[in-house]
């Protein structure tokens, strides 16, 4: 299939997104299609009046460039610009799932719409014009959205665009999980951004809600699963189905933080484990097609002020702790799981670890399951990175920016390289080198990454031959990247890259059969 990935970064304050590789199901942007830097933004929002105009579908005239666009409607009004980042391409590849502007009693609103891409008109939920958030099944046969009461929960089926449920939930909640076999529901209020858990006091602070509710697909019955402490992320094991793992934070008597991953029975909600890691609470990576699990938060405030975010390891089969790992995160994980990579500071490696790093910042690489590592000297600055090449290389990318010292500034250039963490040895990505690298879509292999160009357009980067181009287009702005498994009509084979532009009401469809244009309507 194709995956897309995005680019870790160091500074939890700085990041937005993610790290993981792509799945649905889970309502988190480290699983969603179009992939940002930094932290799991949980889920897809289903969009909001903004800067950035998304014309919808229909008749319109106006800038394609303007701030709104007017629209044929009986009273001439002007609907104001929707953003473009809430849309979603099904797992199939065919379709697109988005939020278009149209009127409802007078006044403009943003409501759920399923747009194929082979041009056919798209359909429209008028009815869920409360829509909060969506998510779908993994096998993409339904879109499941979340009301902004956050009470319910409606299910489309995205082969008919008919609606074939709804559920209701005891307590009101933000963030929709669907289960592996789309049979259950999660609802829960876990910070959506690094923002949020910044605001919300880190690891230790109140960043969620201390409950979720699982409502049951066949049944419609709800469970009501309650935390003592604030939930900072949950995922459904990949050991034992029909399992969650909720992972919580709290500080211990002796002020050094503990991070608790409780393994729970979805269906009745008993806890079957607690387990305890030395360590803060943030994202919980879990280990594709294996049972380890690695945690290692951006940000941990410790109350002895001691470096207190190491990888800590656990083992979802066994729900137990095995160890801690030198490093900090995120960490980036392989596709196939062998292998996960994080940073490591010079100061922390000789106090803590016992090791002489060279030079101020390192990548760690963790083979799986063994738990071996290797450091892989950096330089002075952390960087930002994710894995590629089915994770035998790591894609390392250093802003542009300024140097200062002594009140001395210098222009730094943009750094963009590649370290074979097989072999050893690194080398410089050479052409252009104007993407937003925060963002980015990449084939199965990981032998090619796209990005948004900052002055528009898109750059394709060849991991293997080392160099980024742009790619020859007749789109215009600054797309959107969707990238997708071609499974349909059109599937020979390869991987579909689906660009969006941000300012006009149409998608290009890049794929083995050549490129095409989709207007939306």
């Amino acid at each position: 299939m194709t995956s897309t990935g995005r680019i870790v970064p160091l500074v939890a304050a700085l990041s937005t997104f993610g790290v993981g590789c792509f799945e649905f199901g889970l309502d988190r942007s480290a699983q969603e299609n179009r992939r940002s830097a930094g932290r799991s933004e949980r889920g897809y929002t289903t969009g909001s009046f903004g800067s950035r105009p998304n014309p919808g579908w229909g008749p319109a005239s106006g800038s394609p460039t303007g701030g709104g666009v007017e629209y044929d409607d009986s009273d001439g009004a002007i609907l104001p610009p929707v953003r473009y980042s809430s849309v979603v391409l099904t797992p199939d590849g065919e379709q697109v799932v988005t939020s278009v502007a149209t009127w409802l009693f007078g006044v403009p609103v943003l409501v759920p719409a399923l747009q194929r891409l082979d041009g056919t008109k798209a359909t429209l939920f008028p009815e869920l014009f409360d829509a909060r958030r969506v998510n779908m099944s993994r096998d993409g046969a339904t879109l499941f959205v979340l009301s902004s009461s956050g009470f319910k929960v409606t299910a489309i089926d995205l082969g008919t665009h008919e609606v074939v449920g709804d559920y209701t939930s005891p307590l009101a909640h933000t963030v929709l999980d669907v289960s592996p076999d789309g049979r259950l529901l999660v609802l829960s209020s876990i910070v959506t951004s690094d923002l949020d858990e910044w605001l919300g006091g880190a690891s230790g602070g109140a960043v969620g809600q201390q409950s979720i509710v699982v409502l049951d697909v066949d049944t419609g019955k709800s469970t009501l699963v309650f935390s003592p402490r604030p939930i900072r992320d949950l995922d459904f094991s990949t050991a034992h189905p029909g399992e969650l793992i909720l992972t919580s934070f709290e500080f211990a008597v002796d002020g050094s933080p503990a991070a608790h991953a409780v393994f729970v029975d979805a269906r009745t909600g008993e806890t079957r484990a607690d387990v305890v890691m030395p360590n803060c609470a943030d994202e919980l990576v879990l280990q594709p097609g294996g049972v380890l699990a690695l945690l290692s938060p951006t940000v941990c405030r410790d109350r002895q002020a001691a470096s207190a975010d190491p990888i800590s390891v656990l083992d979802t089969a066994a729900r137990v702790f095995i160890t801690n790992l030198p490093g900090f995160g995120p960490v980036a994980m392989a596709p196939d799981g062998s292998r996960a990579l994080g940073f490591t500071r010079q100061a922390d490696m000789a106090s803590q670890w016992g090791y002489a790093q060279r030079e101020v910042v390192g990548l760690i690489s963790v083979e799986l399951p063994s738990l071996a590592w290797t450091v892989h000297e950096y330089g002075p600055k952390e960087p930002t990175y994710t894995l590629v090449d089915g994770g035998r290389q790591a894609l390392v990318h250093e802003a542009d920016g300024y140097d200062c010292q002594d009140g001395e500034c210098a222009v730094v250039l943009p750094r963009l390289e590649l370290f074979d963490l097989t072999r050893g040895g690194r080398r410089t990505v050479s052409g252009v080198l104007g993407a937003r690298l925060e963002r980015f879509a990449a084939d199965e292999q990981g032998h090619t990454l796209w990005f948004p160009d900052r002055h528009g357009g898109v750059l394709e980067l060849d991991v293997l031959g080392g160099h980024i181009a742009a790619m020859k287009g007749t789109w215009t702005g600054s797309p959107e990247l969707l990238a997708r498994p071609r499974r349909g009509r059109e599937g020979t084979g390869g991987p579909l890259l689906v660009l969006g532009e941000e300012e006009a009401a149409r998608f290009y469809v890049v794929g083995p059969f050549g490129s095409r244009t989709v207007t939306l309507e």
